[in-house]
C-alpha cells in the first residue's frame, strides 16, 4: 500500500477501496490552501502534468504522480495527515457505524504507513522521487563527480547577420560577468573558424583564463572539394524553366541558400559542433549542454536548472531563451529583453536523440530535434522554410518511447546580441533576421570559395594571373624548354596577326561587317545536323546559320569577325605579358575600339532588329561564347593601362545590354533552356559576363544552373549518340569544349564541378569521356590535325582535375602540348598557359 501511495498518491489507493466502505462520506486530499478537492476533480495520477518551477514550467517524469508534482514544486507533503486530523476523523466514523469505522481504519493504516515512509526517508515524497532519478542516472559512471557540462560553440560569423568581432565581444563579456557554476564543467568548442586570426584571439583568451574547449579545425582541402548541392531541386531542369523566373527574388535566393547546404553544414557545422560536444560531455558529467556561442547563463538559471537535474526523471530539458537588445552593464536578469524564442537543450547521460547534421545553420538546424522530440511549442517555427530538408512535424500520437519525451522546460537563458540593434528589435526583425542570415551566408560562402582560389572578380579567371607572373619568370629564364617553345609559338602567331595591320584594321572590319549585315535574317534555318538546340544556336563556328557563300567570302560575317578578333585580342594581350613588346597591346586595344567604339565598323550590340529587313536579326549563341577569355584579355590589357576609360566604359555598356538580351528576350530563353550544346555555352557566357561586372547573384545562379544541366545532358546525350544526332567528330568535341570551359570557370569560383555526382552517379567527366571516345573512333580516319589536336587538349584537360588525394605526379607536361591558335575551338587560346593548379 505505502509502495502504491508512494508511487501513485493517495488517490488511487482510495480508489481501491469498496463504495460500501466510503459510505460516511467523500475522502479528498487536502492542498496547501486547506481546501478538499473531490474526488471527481482530481486530475489523472499517472498522467504527465506541468506545474511551474523557478523561471518555467516543469512536467513530470514518467509514472510520476500528481502529488509528487507538488512534493517537488512546492516541498510540501500533501499525502500526510496530521495526528489530531486523524483522531477527528476516527471519532466521526466511530459515530456513523461499523462500515465507516471500517473503512476509516484502513485508510488510517494506509495513512500512517505513507507517514511512517515518509520520516524513514527523511524527506518525504520529494527525495524518494530524488531517489527514483538517481537509480535511472546510476546508468551514468560518473553520476557522482560532474552534474553537468555547459558548451558554448563559438563558430563563423556571418556578414551582415552578426557584426565583426562581435563574438570575442561577447566572450568577453560572458568571461567576466558569468558566475561559476558549482558542480558543472565550463567549456567550448571553437567550431571551424575560417578567420584564423580571431580563432587565435579566442584561444589566448580561453587559455589565459585556464578553459578548457574543443578546437574543430577548418581543413581547407576538405571544404575545397565540396560542390553546390543541386539535388535538392524539385527536379533537375527547375532551373531552366518559367517556374524558377518567375520566383521573387527572395524566393530564388532562399533556393540559393539551400543549394549552398553542403557547404553550409561544413563551415557553420551547427549539429556536428553541437554532437562532438554532446559525444564528450557524456562522458564527464550527468547532463550535457551543447549551446549557442552567444548563450549567457545567470545564476538564478543555473539554479533552477540544477535543482530540475536533480529532481526530474526525464532525459531531455528545454531552457527558453530570451534575446537581449545590447550588452547589459551587470547582470543580463536586469538587462530589456525580447520574446522569448527557440529554446536550448540538456542531454541526459543516458539519452540517444542527437542533432541531424543534415539540417544546416539558417535551416531549423535546432528546431528539428525539439519536433523529433515533441517539445512543447512556445515559439513560431515554419513547417517549410522553403526547398530542401523539411522538419518533421511534431505528433505525440507517434511517442513510443515515453522516457525520450520533451515537455519539461525549466529556468531561462539570455542570448546576447549579435551587435545589429536593427535585427534585434522590432516587428519584422524574425523575417529581417531570416534574410540577413540568407543573403550574409551565401556572400560569406561565396567570398570563401574565392578567397581559398586566391581569386578576386577583378583578376583574370581563365588565365590565372599568378600562374601567368610564374611562367612568364620561368620563360625569361630560360629554364623550361617545353614553356620556351610553347611561349615562341605564341608570340609567333602574334606577329602574324600584327602582319594583318597591313591593310587598314578598321576598314577591313566595317566592310567586312557592312556586307555580312545584308546577310542578317536572310537565312531559312541552320545547317548543323545536331538539330536539337539549332534553334537557338548552331554548333560550330564554320556551321554558322549564314550561308558564307553566299555573302561572298568564308569570314565575312559578324560570327567569324567576332570569334576572330576575340582570338585575336586574347593572343595579342598575351604575348604582350610575356615579352613586354607593347605593340602587341596596343593592337589588341585597337581590335577593341574597332568593336566597341568605332561607329563604322561597330560590330556591337547588334542584337535589335535589322532596320533595312524589318525582321528580327538571327544571331548565333556561338558569337558570344568567346567572350570569357576576351573578358580576361580586357582585364589584362586595363591593368597594363593600355585601354581608355571611354573604351572600358562601352564595353561596360554592352555587356549590361548582353545580359538584358540573354535574360530578357526570347532568344534569351530558347538558349536558356537548350538541352544540348547551347545550353552550356549560355551557361558559359552568363556567368562570365556576371563575374567580369560583379553580379553576384547572377553568377551563382549561372554556375548552379551549369551544375543542374548535368543529369539530362548525360541521360539525353546516351540518347542523342544512339540515334546518330552526333552526325561528326566536330559535333562531339565542341560539346565538350562547352562542358570542360564551363567546369573550368566553376572551379576556379569555387564550385569543383569536376566533384559533383548526381543520383545517379553522372558526372561531367564521365559525360566528356564518352564523348570523347566516340570522337576518336570517328577522326581516326580522317585526316583533320586541328581535330586531333582538340581532342588530345580535352584528354588532357579532363585528366587535370581529381576529386581524390591522388598524386598528380604521373601527369603528362602541360607544356609539351602545342597549343596552337585554333579559331574552331571555343576552348580559350594557348589553354595550358596560366593553368591553375588542380584540387
Amino acid at each position: 500500500a505505502c509502495s502504491m501511495v508512494r508511487d501513485h498518491g493517495l488517490g488511487i489507493v482510495v480508489g481501491l477501496v469498496p463504495p460500501w466502505c466510503l459510505g460516511f462520506g467523500r475522502l479528498g486530499v487536502v492542498d496547501k490552501a486547506g481546501s478538499t478537492p473531490s474526488m471527481e476533480t482530481q486530475p489523472n495520477t499517472i498522467g504527465h502534468n506541468t506545474t511551474q518551477h523557478g523561471g518555467g514550467a516543469m512536467a513530470d517524469g514518467p509514472g510520476t504522480s500528481t502529488c509528487e508534482a507538488r512534493t517537488v514544486a512546492r516541498k510540501d507533503d500533501t499525502c500526510s495527515k496530521g495526528t489530531n486530523e486523524r483522531k477527528k476523523e476516527e471519532e466521526e466514523t466511530i459515530r456513523r457505524g461499523w462500515k465507516g469505522a471500517l473503512g476509516t481504519v484502513l485508510v488510517a493504516v494506509l495513512a500512517v504507513g505513507c507517514f511512517q515512509a515518509k520520516k524513514r526517508s527523511g524527506g518525504g515524497l520529494e527525495e524518494t522521487q530524488i531517489k527514483q532519478a538517481e537509480e535511472t542516472r546510476q546508468a551514468c559512471p560518473h553520476a557522482s563527480e560532474v552534474q553537468a557540462t555547459l558548451y558554448r560553440i563559438l563558430g563563423n560569423e556571418v556578414p551582415g547577420r552578426h557584426k565583426q568581432g562581435q563574438t570575442l565581444q561577447n566572450l568577453q563579456y560572458m568571461l567576466e560577468h558569468e558566475p561559476e557554476f558549482e558542480g558543472w564543467r565550463r567549456r567550448f568548442v571553437l567550431n571551424r573558424m575560417v578567420n584564423q586570426t580571431l580563432e587565435r584571439q579566442i584561444m589566448d583568451m580561453l587559455e589565459g583564463r585556464g578553459l578548457d574547449y574543443l578546437h574543430i579545425e577548418f581543413k581547407k582541402e576538405e571544404y575545397r572539394r565540396i560542390t553546390l548541392d543541386t539535388d535538392c531541386l524539385p527536379h533537375p531542369q527547375y532551373l531552366l524553366g518559367d517556374e524558377f523566373n518567375r520566383l521573387k527574388e527572395s524566393r530564388q535566393a532562399r533556393l540559393m541558400f539551400s543549394i549552398y547546404r553542403l557547404k553550409n553544414i561544413y563551415v557553420y557545422n551547427n549539429n556536428g559542433a553541437r554532437n562532438v560536444a554532446l559525444r564528450e560531455g557524456k562522458r564527464l558529467g550527468n547532463w550535457t549542454l551543447p549551446w549557442d556561442g552567444n548563450c549567457f547563463l545567470e545564476k538564478q538559471g543555473w539554479m533552477d536548472l540544477s535543482e530540475a537535474m536533480r529532481s526530474s526523471n526525464v532525459h531531455y530539458l528545454t531552457v527558453p531563451m530570451r534575446r537581449l537588445v545590447e550588452l547589459p552593464h551587470d547582470s543580463p536578469a536586469n538587462a530589456d529583453c525580447l520574446v522569448v524564442e527557440e529554446p536550448q537543450i540538456a542531454f541526459y547521460c543516458t539519452s540517444n536523440y542527437t542533432f541531424n547534421e543534415e539540417f544546416y545553420y539558417g535551416h531549423l538546424s535546432k528546431v528539428e530535434l525539439l519536433k523529433r522530440l515533441g517539445a512543447s511549442r512556445t515559439w513560431t517555427w515554419p513547417e517549410d522554410m522553403g526547398f530542401g530538408l523539411r522538419c518533421p512535424k511534431s505528433d505525440s500520437s507517434t511517442w513510443r518511447d515515453m522516457q525520450n519525451r520533451m515537455d519539461v522546460t525549466v529556468g531561462s537563458v539570455a542570448r546576447l546580441p549579435s551587435g545589429f540593434d536593427a535585427l534585434e528589435q522590432g516587428l519584422n526583425t524574425p523575417s529581417s533576421r531570416n534574410k540577413a542570415r540568407v543573403q550574409g551566408s551565401i556572400d560569406f560562402l561565396f567570398s570563401l570559395d574565392l578567397d581559398l582560389q586566391q581569386q578576386t572578380l577583378n583578376d583574370t579567371i581563365f588565365y590565372n594571373l599568378g600562374g601567368l607572373e610564374v611562367e612568364q619568370s620561368l620563360y625569361q629564364q630560360g629554364k623550361d624548354p617545353h614553356l620556351q617553345a610553347l611561349v615562341n609559338c605564341l608570340i609567333k602567331d602574334g606577329e602574324s596577326i600584327l602582319s594583318r595591320r597591313a591593310g587598314d584594321t578598321r576598314a577591313e572590319l566595317g566592310r567586312e561587317l557592312k556586307e555580312s549585315r545584308s546577310c542578317i535574317g536572310s537565312h531559312n534555318s541552320p545547317t548543323s545536323s545536331h538539330s536539337r538546340d539549332n534553334q537557338a544556336v548552331p554548333p560550330p563556328l564554320k556551321k554558322t546559320s549564314i550561308d558564307a557563300q553566299q555573302c561572298g567570302h568564308p569570314h565575312s560575317t559578324q560570327t567569324a569577325t567576332l570569334h576572330r578578333v576575340a582570338s585575336d585580342v586574347t593572343v595579342c594581350a598575351l604575348a604582350s605579358f610575356f615579352n613586354g613588346n607593347s605593340t602587341f597591346a596596343q593592337h589588341a586595344a585597337e581590335q577593341l575600339s574597332s568593336l566597341f567604339l568605332d561607329q563604322q565598323a561597330a560590330l556591337l550590340p547588334n542584337l535589335t532588329t535589322d532596320s533595312s529587313s524589318g525582321t528580327q536579326a538571327r544571331w548565333e549563341l556561338h558569337d558570344i561564347v568567346s567572350m570569357h577569355h576576351l573578358l580576361d584579355a580586357v582585364r589584362l590589357l586595363a591593368s597594363s593601362g593600355f585601354l581608355e576609360q571611354v573604351l572600358i566604359e562601352r564595353l561596360e555598356n554592352w555587356l549590361h545590354d548582353l545580359h538584358q538580351f540573354l535574360t530578357g528576350t526570347a532568344l534569351g530563353k530558347e538558349a536558356l533552356q537548350a538541352t544540348g550544346h547551347n545550353g552550356i555555352f549560355y551557361d558559359l557566357v552568363v556567368a562570365s559576363v556576371a563575374a567580369y561586372r560583379n553580379e553576384r547573384f547572377t553568377l551563382i545562379k549561372a554556375l548552379a544552373r551549369a551544375q543542374s544541366r548535368i543529369s539530362n545532358r548525360f541521360s539525353q546525350g546516351i540518347l542523342e549518340l544512339e540515334r546518330g544526332q552526333f552526325a561528326t567528330a566536330e559535333d562531339m568535341v565542341y560539346d565538350c569544349e562547352g562542358w570542360v570551359s564551363m567546369a573550368y570557370l566553376s572551379e576556379r569560383l569555387g564550385n569543383p564541378l569536376w566533384c559533383y555526382r548526381d543520383r545517379n552517379g553522372y558526372s561531367v567527366e564521365a559525360w566528356i569521356t564518352l564523348l570523347l571516345e566516340r570522337a576518336r573512333s570517328l577522326s581516326a580516319t580522317s585526316r583533320k590535325p586541328t581535330l586531333t589536336s582538340r581532342i588530345e587538349a580535352l584528354g588532357f584537360l579532363i585528366n587535370q582535375p581529381t576529386c581524390t588525394t591522388e598524386s598528380a605526379g604521373t601527369r603528362m607536361d602541360k607544356y609539351a602540348f602545342r597549343s596552337a591558335l585554333n579559331y574552331e575551338s571555343a576552348v580559350r587560346p594557348y589553354w595550358n598557359l596560366g593553368l591553375t593548379p588542380t584540387l
